[in-house]
């Protein structure tokens, strides 16, 4: 029994002995992994550089040949120009030689020009100058004349904007003069309408007799707008004779007659009423007035004032009379 337990405390003992042993060894083998891991690491970045190094040696190398080519290259080169100046030289010296010579055959012309020129008698010298001298008189003279031009043609230029600005203004009053004459005509049946219709109610004789008014009233338009019709078509005869300042003329007399027989207004009574409708009439002495007022500074407009002075008292204007006066003062002009 004893020799059995001392059997296997020796055993316990060597199997303590055993794991003891196996943990020194296990220590050891990861030790030794360590250490082969770290030599393998190692071993690794020893073959990355030699492969670096052994790049590094190739583009060393490839630098030397490419440096290499390229001198060789830049001496055959250099070899070339230094071969092509060589073969150029003569040919640049005999170019120089020309140049030289054409240079001293230009100043020797120059001295014989200079001789000659000395020869040439002082009176023949002063002329010469002189003609020069009266050239350039004449080319300023010609310069100042093109600016003359120039300036008139700007002047031209800027009566002609006036005077279309002047036809645009004249035709705006003609078409005002017109508008005017129409209301004139329109107030006058109007005031002939409502004294007729006056007289009527004040005789008794009031009834409702609006059918006849409205007739005549539609007669009193459509005359009007026949009398529209024809002052049109005798504007449009005058433009095509004598162009479009004719009615601007026409309409100028009718504004100057205007304002003249108002002026005359305030000295004597001008105007009357017709009875039955119609413009006022403008009367002989105001027509004479006007014709006296306008003899000495606007000559171009008389027989215009005449015109309209004497078409006044009809109950609408002669047209074609106008037109034929207009006319009779066109020639004149």
């Amino acid at each position: 029994m004893l020799s059995t337990f001392y059997d296997a405390e020796a055993l316990q003992e060597k199997l303590r002995a055993l794991a003891t042993e196996k943990e020194q060894l296990l220590r050891e083998e990861r030790h030794l992994l360590a250490k082969q891991q770290a030599a393998d690491a190692g071993i690794a970045e020893l073959k990355a550089k030699h492969q670096q190094l052994v790049l590094a040696k190739e583009l060393h190398e490839l630098a030397a040949a490419e440096a290499g080519r390229r001198a060789r290259d830049r001496i055959m080169e250099l070899e070339l120009l230094n071969a092509s100046a060589a073969a150029d030289r003569p040919r640049l010296r005999a170019a120089a030689a020309a140049a030289r010579a054409r240079a001293a055959a230009a100043a020797a012309a120059l001295a014989a020009a200079r001789t000659a020129l000395d020869a040439v008698p002082r009176r023949f010298r002063q002329s010469v100058a002189a003609a020069r001298a009266e050239a350039a008189k004449l080319s300023a003279e010609a310069a100042a004349l093109r600016e003359a031009a120039a300036e008139a043609a700007a002047r031209r230029g800027a009566a002609a904007a006036a005077a279309r600005a002047r036809a645009a203004g004249l035709r705006g009053a003609l078409d005002a003069l017109r508008e005017e004459l129409e209301e004139a005509e329109r107030r006058g049946w109007e005031s002939a309408l409502r004294s007729d219709l006056e007289q009527q109610r004040s005789e008794g004789r009031e009834r409702d007799d609006r059918d006849a008014w409205r007739q005549r009233l539609r007669r009193e338009r459509a005359r009007t707008a026949a009398c529209r019709r024809h002052c049109d078509s005798a504007r449009a005869r005058l433009i095509a004779r004598h162009g479009p300042l004719a009615v601007e003329r026409a309409a100028f007399a009718r504004a100057v007659a205007a304002s003249t027989a108002a002026a005359a207004a305030q000295r004597q009574p001008l105007m009357a009423p017709v009875h039955g409708g119609g413009a006022a009439a403008v009367t002989a002495a105001a027509a004479a007035a006007a014709l006296q007022l306008l003899a000495a500074s606007e000559r171009d407009v008389i027989s215009e004032v005449a015109v309209v002075a004497a078409a006044g008292g009809a109950r609408t204007l002669d047209w074609d009379a106008f037109v034929h006066a207009a006319e009779a003062s066109m020639k004149v002009l």
